[in-house]
């Protein structure tokens, strides 16, 4: 079955047939926390949307049924590397912003994905944003290259700021969360102070702040779906919980990973957290109980599947091209956990910590740059400018990293 084509963000002619696509893999930067977004927002309820940033562009994959080919839309708009994207709590727009400061607001739901905002947010790159409950407001914060504090909150249908958020050490502020219920209220995690600000509004201002990670700064902060509690978690290989109005501390729990920890996300019920980290794992915490419900081992599962796929390309030897420190994590619909590893790959993982089930999307995290096609095996070779090999199977979207063989004698 063809999949439609969105002419304004494809070089791909509407006319054409398209069966399938292979976007790109999500950028990240090593020992830096990346943002995915799982959460697709009212109107997108239950279907298993992942939107994340690749390069300049902007991604977003529809799985349904399937955690391979689906229908994707790649948008174009920025000029610089984005860093950060996240669907509104509506689900109709989605906002992006990159290195640059720039922000920009277009519409999901629309056909044309037509841009409804498009200012410069920041002075330096923006690092995290969040959506409030109404989708009305927009929180952005990131690195600020200039005397200009570290955060703003913007009415997004004008770009009007409504308050300047409290200003962390060096402007330096790695993550945010919006309060989806009123009281209104914000919270900013530190890169360089360790340190969790309030901000209460609107306007907003200034109202508490908590120290309660030792070092390596607060990597992520999220607040639950029913915005009772708050969840951060940093490089101190720490998480903890506060009172979703008040930031009071409610309990926290240390060595949660062997690593830094660099993203969290909440499940749908708000009774458990994921969390991913340096060391290679992804963790489930049963928050209520202050325990680990589940853990797997990235770089195990990477092994297994390799070796699968070893049995179907035995021409060629799957290259171990590993991503073990994951950067990023979120929930899908809700209870669909997903990782991303450093190398880009997307781990689909079971809702038990069993080594079955695990599923891997792989690829391209730079451009391809020369492609060659086997028609008789509908089999697809693809290499990019970082001196990756990927061979697809066009009609399943299997991929897999390989390298050729060395030739017996050039071995001797």
């Amino acid at each position: 079955m063809g999949l439609n084509v969105d002419a304004s963000n494809s070089c791909i002619p509407p006319s054409a047939p398209l069966f399938s696509q292979f976007p790109p893999l999500p950028t990240n930067a090593r020992g830096e926390p990346s943002v995915i977004d799982g959460k697709g927002g009212r109107i997108n309820e239950g279907r298993p949307l992942l939107l994340y940033a690749s390069g300049r562009l902007v991604v977003v994959r529809d799985f349904g049924t399937t955690k391979g080919v689906g229908k994707s839309l790649v948008y174009r708009g920025h000029g610089a590397h984005v860093t950060c994207a996240k669907f509104s709590t509506s689900g109709c727009y989605v906002a992006s912003a990159d290195v640059r400061g720039n922000l920009r607001v277009w519409s999901y739901d629309n056909e044309e994905h037509l841009c409804k905002l498009d200012i410069r947010a920041m002075s330096g790159p923006v690092r995290d944003l969040s959506w409030d409950g109404d989708s009305k407001r927009l929180c952005v914060v990131g690195e600020a290259s200039d005397s200009s504090l570290g955060g703003r909150v913007i009415q997004w249908d004008t770009g009007v700021t409504c308050g300047e958020l409290g200003q962390h050490i060096r402007n330096r502020s790695l993550s945010c969360a919006f309060r989806k219920a009123r009281p209104m209220r914000i919270v900013t995690g530190g890169g360089e102070d360790n340190a969790l600000i309030l901000n209460s509004g609107p306007p907003f201002s200034r109202t508490k702040d908590m120290r309660t990670h030792a070092r390596g700064g607060v990597r992520g902060v999220r607040y639950s779906e029913d915005a009772a509690r708050i969840a951060s978690v940093g490089g101190d290989r720490r998480a903890c919980f506060y009172d979703g109005k008040t930031l009071d501390l409610i309990k926290t729990m240390d060595d949660v990973h062997t690593g830094s920890i660099l993203g969290c996300d909440w499940s749908r019920d708000g009774k458990f957290l994921l969390t991913c980290g340096a060391d290679g794992k992804t963790k489930v915490i049963d928050v209520d109980r202050g325990s680990i419900a589940c853990t797997w081992d990235i770089m195990q599962l990477q092994v297994q599947r390799n070796a699968a796929l070893q049995v179907n390309h035995d021409k060629y030897q799957v290259r171990d091209c590993f991503g073990a420190m994951q950067v990023s994590c979120a929930y899908l619909a809700g209870d669909i956990p997903v990782s991303v590893g450093f190398n880009g790959e997307i781990a689909f993982l079971p809702k038990d910590d069993s080594t079955e089930g695990a599923q891997f999307l792989s690829g391209h995290q730079a451009p391809i740059t020369c492609m060659a096609a086997d028609h008789a095996s509908s089999t697809l070779f693809t290499g990019d400018s970082d001196g990756i090999i990927c061979v697809w199977n066009a009609q399943t979207g299997d991929c897999a990293r390989i390298s050729r063989q060395s030739d017996p004698l050039e071995a001797r």
